[in-house]
């Protein structure tokens, strides 16, 4: 008779709680352009200065030409940053989009941290 090996890895999520001060720092850093798979992708820096952990979750970005016209919005997946790390959000453009662009990236507010903006120019 043959006998199989299983493993079975569990993680548990644990919410600590410790006296001082929350501070909430959350920087957005460069924003590049990088090719994926044939797909454009803006991938934007995304720094964590302060000591709890940060939900980034409707990250959203806006493309636009010089002029003013939209083109293009596009938002990043949910994701978790750590206290004192650095991360990267990507935004999945469609293939039609050339040339120079003015891009608004808007971070919503969350409880106890301000919403974030910043608008980059670059060519795509």
């Amino acid at each position: 008779m043959r006998t199989k090996r299983r493993s079975l890895a569990l993680g548990v999520v644990v919410v600590v709680r410790a006296p001082g001060a929350v501070v909430r720092r959350l920087k957005l850093g460069r924003l590049g352009v990088a090719r994926r798979g044939g797909r454009r992708t803006l991938e934007l820096g995304v720094v964590n200065a302060g000591n709890v952990t940060e939900r980034l979750l409707r990250v959203r970005t806006s493309v636009s030409r010089p002029a003013g016209r939209r083109i293009a919005t596009v938002a990043a997946p949910a994701r978790e940053l750590r206290p004192n790390t650095r991360g990267l959000l990507e935004f999945h453009l469609r293939t039609g989009i050339r040339g120079p662009v003015t891009v608004r990236v808007a971070v919503p507010a969350e409880a106890g941290r301000a919403a974030i903006r910043r608008t980059y120019r670059l060519r795509i």
